[in-house]
């Protein structure tokens, strides 16, 4: 018997920096917005993945889990570059970060 059931599954920068404890609370987070949301549905699943190791985004490395402010710092002078060249989303976080 097929059983279907609504489920969030996320994808994250796992490591050290990251605890137990926090997963669980954004687990509930989530599991809070859903009941609100969509209060009548249940939501059975909310999981995440600690498989994202490395990549790259925008044209750079992304930061290992819990080094993101001194990513930022390494990476501003491409930050503002491509703010100054149009692109918004980096426009809107040198504008948060500035």
């Amino acid at each position: 018997m097929q059983h279907k059931s609504n489920r969030i599954f996320g994808y994250v920068r796992h490591g050290p920096s990251r605890t137990q404890s926090d997963y669980d609370a954004v687990s509930k987070s989530l599991e809070e917005a859903w009941t609100r949301i969509v209060p009548d549905t249940e939501l059975r699943l909310v999981m995440f993945y600690g498989a994202i190791v490395a990549g790259r985004e925008a044209g750079l490395n992304i930061p290992p889990a819990g080094q993101d402010a001194e990513w930022i710092k390494e990476n501003w002078g491409a930050f503002v570059k491509k703010a100054e060249a149009g692109d918004e989303d980096f426009a809107d976080l040198v504008k948060q970060y500035s």
